[in-house]
């Protein structure tokens, strides 16, 4: 029984004709892998962040209200700034995976046509290809850690701040008498836990930049083979439509040849000849 080959079967030759979309191998194999694992490792993230805000947002609150306050817009105000700052790392590092795969396949090809590229003396042009993309490669990845060095920056003055913003708002009490020395100490140990839990976004930032590049590149792999199936489905009817008009053509040929045009009408040629 012959297989029924449905429009589904040629996506991957729709998008390499479409040109919609660039490196969809690539995607498959890696971008796949790091969305399972990424969301693994966030979702613990999470789920140990919301025991430790349970945990010790009471404790932070009975010792100075206001430093509960401080902790929350401190965590708020530094995750704001270091989306700003970090921000254009989501563009760069889609390019950047664009940019290594183009290169990789070009080596891959350069390796699996080494025969034919000597024949045919075509070593400098493949040179002159593999160090265009070499250069794009290393331009993006400059890009990318000018942006790492100014998120690094703030982020290691951020942690440094969580550190001296307890004792200078616990200090004026202690000086008063109000609370004893030992508070000092475990207000600092509970600002730093609640501030590290709602500042995941500052912490993670690397991480969190190539998730969202994850799964930008899987969303717009989805699209694309959507849109592809479309092109598929119409194409295959169209394809259909001219086979059948096709083999119409050819039994009307075939027919022909065979009896001549004569024997198409017998009909109407027996009134002619009646006639004459």
């Amino acid at each position: 029984m012959a297989r029924i080959h449905s429009p589904t079967h040629c996506t991957y030759y729709h998008l390499d004709v479409s040109g919609q979309l660039a490196n969809p191998d690539q995607r498959i194999a890696d971008d796949v892998r790091a969305f399972t694992s990424t969301t693994l490792s966030f979702v613990l993230l999470v789920f140990n962040g919301t025991l430790t805000i349970v945990a010790f947002s009471s404790v932070l609150w009975s010792i100075s209200p206001l430093l509960f306050v401080v902790a929350v817009l401190y965590a708020a105000s530094g995750s704001y700034l270091t989306i700003l700052l970090g921000r254009p790392l989501i563009n760069l590092n889609y390019d950047q995976l664009d940019e290594e795969a183009n290169f990789r396949s070009s080596l891959i090809h350069v390796r699996e046509n080494g025969e034919s590229i000597i024949l045919e003396r075509g070593e400098g042009r493949q040179q002159i290809l593999l160090s265009h993309r070499l250069d794009r490669l290393v331009a993006n990845f400059r890009r990318i850690t000018a942006v790492n060095r100014n998120v690094g920056f703030f982020t290691t003055g951020y942690n440094w701040l969580i550190q001296i913003i307890p004792a200078l708002i616990v200090a004026p009490a202690f000086i008063r008498g109000d609370i004893e020395l030992g508070m000092i100490t475990q207000s600092g140990a509970a600002f730093a836990m609640l501030v590290g839990a709602f500042s995941l976004i500052v912490t993670q930032f690397q991480s969190i930049s190539n998730f969202a590049v994850v799964v930008a590149r899987l969303n717009s792999l989805l699209e694309a083979i959507e849109k592809s199936r479309t092109f598929g489905h119409r194409h295959c009817r169209a394809r259909r439509v001219f086979r059948l008009r096709a083999a119409i053509l050819a039994v009307i040929r075939r027919h022909s040849s065979a009896e001549g045009v004569v024997g198409i009408y017998p009909a109407r040629d027996r009134r002619v000849t009646h006639r004459t």
